[in-house]
């Protein structure tokens, strides 16, 4: 009982560091808000996702970013959604009003992340919907766009 009063808090640090420590892409320069990293979308999809999520930040003052990868790799989605949420500095600072969809294309992953400024208005619940209702169901079609620009329409 001793020793895993020790070695709990060691693994629970040992653990965190790790999940910190996880690799991500770094911000495209110049920022955009649709990163495509694992290439689903065709030029013009990507370029109106683009228009879309401008003119919602322009109007709202809410950042929507869409991030796509190969794969978190060992991490739990979540972690790397959080991860580029902060590290990104997507929303506005003084709002925390950013909210990220993350797609892991070869896991088969979805994560909608929000800032805490915008838990209130898509708490998990809502996230989950919308990837079950809007995402899910387009990707299984194969139509990335039509579910990224459905999920958009929904939040």
């Amino acid at each position: 009982m001793r020793i895993l009063r020790w070695l709990l808090p060691g693994i629970l640090l040992l653990t965190g560091l790790f999940a910190n420590a996880q690799n991500i892409p770094p911000r495209p320069n110049p920022p955009t808000l649709v990163t495509d990293f694992a290439k689903i979308l065709l030029a013009s999809e990507d370029e109106a996702l683009e228009r879309r999520l401008v003119e919602y930040n322009d109007s709202t003052s809410t950042q929507i970013a869409i991030v796509t990868i190969k794969s978190v790799g060992d991490y739990d989605i979540s972690e790397v959604a959080l991860k580029i949420l902060r590290d990104w500095g997507i929303g506005s600072k003084d709002k925390n009003n950013g909210l990220l969809i993350l797609v892991s294309v070869d896991d088969r992953k979805i994560r909608i992340e929000t800032g805490y400024g915008m838990e209130g208005v898509v708490p998990d619940a809502i996230a989950n919907d919308i990837i079950n209702n809007y995402i899910k169901p387009a990707f299984r079609e194969g139509n990335y766009y039509k579910g990224l620009d459905d999920a958009v329409t929904a939040i």
